[in-house]
């Protein structure tokens, strides 16, 4: 990954979360992929381009998955937590 803008989503293993990571990496992000099958997010980087893709396995409803989540990721500019929800760090927008 290079330093870009880097991008966390959740449940990015498939659906609405896979195609939220294309869209961020189409539009100039690096994309933290995180989910509890590290098969699916494997398969969703391969597709991205793994190059702007950094896996983490885990699930968010585990505070030491969430933990280890934030400790890998670099520089966090926005956490994705589902599609419909993005957190900042200037609060939360619906």
């Amino acid at each position: 990954m290079n330093d870009m803008k880097v991008v966390i989503v959740t449940g990015a293993g498939s659906g609405i979360g896979a195609a939220t990571a294309k869209r961020f990496v189409n539009d100039g992000f690096n994309v933290v992929l995180n989910g509890r099958n590290e098969r699916k997010l494997q398969d969703v980087a391969d597709a991205i381009g793994s190059e702007n893709a950094l896996i983490v396995q885990g699930d968010v409803s585990s505070e030491a998955d969430v933990d280890n989540l934030i400790t890998q990721t670099r520089s966090l500019t926005f956490l994705l937590e589902r599609p419909s929800r993005v957190s900042t760090t200037n609060g939360t927008y619906p």
